[in-house]
């Protein structure tokens, strides 16, 4: 039984062998590479970045960067192995081919997303024109920058990283580099600002060719229409006193009796008993009701009583209002929510009301990812949103075989149909884990949540 026999029959259990069957013919031949590759010496390696290069470049390259992946592939595999002590292994490669194919890779926890993403790096990078790689805060962008810069270093590309507290000259330099590790926030504000200067020589970006996301479900799907905005205050703001009447008239107001809330579709509708209610508080006849300004005013303040709650959606620090990033659980007081919703929220709150933005430029990550010449994603949990990579980004999903078994074993979602019910779960398994000595790590979306699962399970 030769090599690529005895891989296909260790992959036979998953279930996408028909995909992996689809890498193994490439992975089989940088594989036949290695001992070749070891002989090398360093000089001999690092000069293969060169090459390749002259091979790619017109007018008298005529490859592509396909038909250099194995060699190039090998080189990156053996300068790992030379300058991190670790050879990436037969599934790691799958996975790199796999995303310089655009796929977006399930990589379980610990099986080497960093290592993995240098040989697709490595590859992309030879063309010239700069690969970032993208994650979701400055820490990680840093911390694996640091670990891969030596093979890089070695094999004569720059390593770079943007981070929050960047001025744009450093940012235009780290950009310049042939791959950037930044986050998913600041290569979009990068770019919205790269849009509004006036001379091309104030840009930072050099342009969006190949993007690596790492956690790229949570960017793509869970923040997918976040949107990043740009905004400056106007000069002529509403005046204070209108927010502070309908915040008056909404507290005056009781949910579920006068009006009810849709949270999935973020609405508030009046009921006939609410309406009667208002009647009878403004005196205004019911012109009041079909006037235009007069529900939007409503509507607002509303909104913000119901649907954002102090301590959970935002703080009060210093006398204002703070928003509460809902994936970080980090204040963001920079951040204001547009539309006049941010000040019917410091109405509702009692505190100074700051003037209306004027949105200068915005984006949303699904919007902005679009815009790369190729980007492709990891993550440890692709595959429960495969339909939605299928649907809004015609992206397949790479399920990349685990090493070894997995010990580990991941139960099923389960639902409760009420809070109390889920609660009682909660307290009764962590106290059946604890009993047997096994420590629990429960997670939850907002410090209000968490403080409510301590004291139902202690």
């Amino acid at each position: 039984m030769g090599f690529i026999d005895d891989l296909k029959t260790k992959y036979d259990r998953w279930e996408n062998i028909k995909e992996i069957n689809k890498i193994l013919p490439l992975a089989r031949h940088i594989f036949l590479l290695e001992s070749s590759f070891q002989k090398l010496s360093d000089s001999a390696l690092a000069a293969k970045t060169a090459e390749f290069k002259q091979r790619l470049a017109p007018p008298t390259g005529r490859e592509t960067i396909d038909d250099i992946l194995i060699e190039a592939f090998a080189t990156a595999r053996e300068a790992t192995r030379r300058f991190l002590k670790k050879m990436p292994y037969e599934e790691q490669v799958l996975a790199g081919v796999a995303i310089h194919q655009g796929k977006v890779i399930e990589m379980k926890s610990g099986e080497g997303k960093t290592i993995t993403a240098i040989m697709p790096a490595y590859l992309n990078a030879l063309s010239g024109q700069g690969v970032h790689i993208i994650t979701t805060n400055d820490y990680l962008a840093q911390r694996d920058a640091a670990i891969v810069k030596p093979v890089f270093d070695f094999l004569n590309l720059t390593v770079g990283v943007v981070t929050e507290t960047m001025k744009p000259a450093e940012r235009r330099e780290n950009y310049a580099r042939d791959i950037t590790y930044v986050t998913n926030s600041e290569a979009g504000f990068d770019y919205l600002r790269d849009n509004m200067v006036m001379a091309d020589s104030e840009r930072v970006m050099r342009g969006l060719n190949f993007g690596l996301i790492d956690e790229v479900d949570s960017i793509l799907i869970d923040e997918a229409r976040t949107p990043l905005i740009i905004a400056k205050l106007l000069d002529q703001a509403k005046k204070n006193e209108i927010f502070v009447i309908f915040a008056d008239l909404a507290n005056r107001l009781e949910e579920n009796i006068d009006y009810e809330t849709d949270e999935k579709f973020f609405g508030v509708e009046l009921t006939p008993a609410g309406q009667e209610k208002l009647l009878a508080m403004t005196q205004g006849g019911e012109e009041f009701l079909r006037d235009a300004d007069f529900n939007y005013q409503l509507n607002l303040a509303l909104r913000a009583k119901a649907l954002y709650k102090k301590n959970r959606d935002y703080l009060i620090e210093g006398g204002e209002v703070a928003l509460v990033d809902e994936f970080t659980g980090r204040l963001t007081p920079d951040r204001r929510l547009m539309e006049d919703l941010h000040q019917a929220i410091e109405a509702k709150e009692g505190v100074k009301i700051k003037e209306e933005n004027l949105v200068l430029a915005q984006i949303t990550y699904q919007n902005f990812f679009r815009l790369y010449h190729q980007w492709s994603g990891m993550t440890g949990t692709a595959l429960t949103a495969k339909d939605e990579f299928r649907e809004v980004y015609d992206k397949d999903i790479f399920v990349v075989p685990t090493r070894e078994l997995l010990k580990r074993h991941d139960f099923a979602d389960i639902f409760y149909l009420t809070e109390e019910s889920k609660m009682k779960f909660i307290a009764s398994e962590t106290g059946r884990r604890h009993r047997k000595g096994q420590p629990v790590l429960i997670g939850s979306r907002t410090g209000e949540k968490a403080d409510l699962v301590f004291r139902t399970s202690y």
